[in-house]
């Protein structure tokens, strides 16, 4: 990495659930490691995110985008990283768009290439794909030739890199690695793409290695998009994110808490259930954990289990719900556990929503001009 005026920005895409900030902590962790400064940009539709919280517990600087995508406020992306670059002086941005979000290509990268060159180099634009989902639920859907809005968003999002990952391979065996990789390239035949485990490790290594090439990417032109479709497809998930404190006399078990919550949230939402994330804060730590087509994972784990008297909750929820079912059902759910353990809530923030058609404040397409 030899570009040391400017840092390297590296985007992490992927529908939602698909480990985007699992592997953006693994990535940050394993470049501070390695004494490369690196801060990363979250992105939401709402505030009170748990991926913000997550990366400042982990020690990494974070700034936060509420309230809309990259593209729809990328005044205020400019902003954050011309920000984190007085303060931070990074050599390496990791930025996590919202996992609804695509077109970044048009809507973020060229305008920031055509405009903003000065901020930052772009090193990558990376895709992630969830492993299971690629050999069960995507493989059920028509991305090949997309018909219902939420294909046309998920076919668009991996047709719009050059550079795919398949997650998760942890879960995976052998066999079902290899087929995801073959559907992943029948989608894109021309992209490249590596599998990788947040969890164990595999794979991170040739990550590593895009993220910190010395050399800037070249910007092909994007897929086209039906902004109809794609509005569509984001007004059919609600989203909630809530945070509250959790005052426990008798104690409070964050793994078993964590585990109430999110089996709470897939047996009230079954398959609409799109992607569940809780974080505890405590004492001992923190600890993440989500629910992803129907499964629950760790991502980061307490120093200890001790049962603890305050904690701090983190919630958020996509699902294809309604949002005041949504708010409803995650207040109930928070209710019940502290009935159970005797505690009570405090400084309960939350909100439910749909997100709004997106309105990039730049589209550019390199074919027709057109902005």
């Amino acid at each position: 990495m030899s570009d040391t005026n400017r840092p390297a920005l590296v985007l992490l895409g992927g529908f939602l659930g698909s480990g985007k900030t699992t592997l953006m902590m693994r990535i940050g962790e394993e470049l501070s490691s390695r004494g490369i400064a690196t801060a990363v940009i979250t992105n939401d539709q709402g505030e009170n995110l748990v991926d913000t919280a997550h990366a400042r517990e982990r020690g990494l600087a974070a700034a936060e985008i509420p309230g809309g995508c990259f593209c729809c406020k990328f005044g205020d992306f400019v902003t954050h990283l011309s920000e984190i670059r007085r303060t931070v002086a990074p050599r390496v941005i990791l930025a996590e768009p919202v996992g609804s979000c695509t077109d970044l290509t048009a809507t973020v990268l060229t305008p920031l290439s055509l405009y903003h060159s000065g901020l930052a180099r772009l090193a990558a634009y990376i895709v992630l794909a969830d492993g299971p989902r690629l050999i069960g639920e995507y493989r059920r859907m028509n991305l090949g030739a997309p018909v219902t809005p939420r294909e046309v968003l998920i076919a668009h999002q991996i047709c719009d890199a050059r550079r795919l990952v398949v997650t998760k391979t942890d879960l995976l065996t052998p066999e079902e690695v290899a087929d995801a990789v073959g559907f992943l390239r029948g989608l894109s035949p021309d992209a490249q793409i590596v599998t990788c485990s947040a969890v164990s490790g595999e794979g991170i290594e040739p990550l590593i290695e895009w993220v910190t090439t010395d050399d800037e990417i070249e910007l092909s032109d994007s897929p086209d998009l039906d902004y109809d479709v794609y509005a569509a497809a984001e007004a059919e998930m609600g989203w909630y994110n809530g945070r509250a404190t959790i005052t426990a006399p008798a104690g409070l078990r964050i793994d078993d808490a964590t585990t109430d919550l999110l089996l709470g949230l897939k047996a009230e939402f079954g398959a609409n259930l799109i992607h569940g994330k809780v974080l505890f804060v405590c004492e001992y730590g923190s600890l993440k954990a989500g629910v992803v087509d129907g499964r629950i994972g760790i991502d980061s784990g307490l120093s200890s289990t001790n049962p603890v008297t305050e904690a701090g909750l983190t919630v958020n929820v996509r699902a294809a719900a309604a949002p005041r079912e949504i708010d409803a059902t995650v207040g109930r759910l928070i209710d019940e556990l502290c009935d159970r353990v005797g505690a009570s809530v405090s400084d309960y923030m939350h909100r439910a929503i749909v997100p709004g058609r997106p309105v990039p404040q730049h589209r550019i397409r390199r074919n027709d001009g057109s902005t």
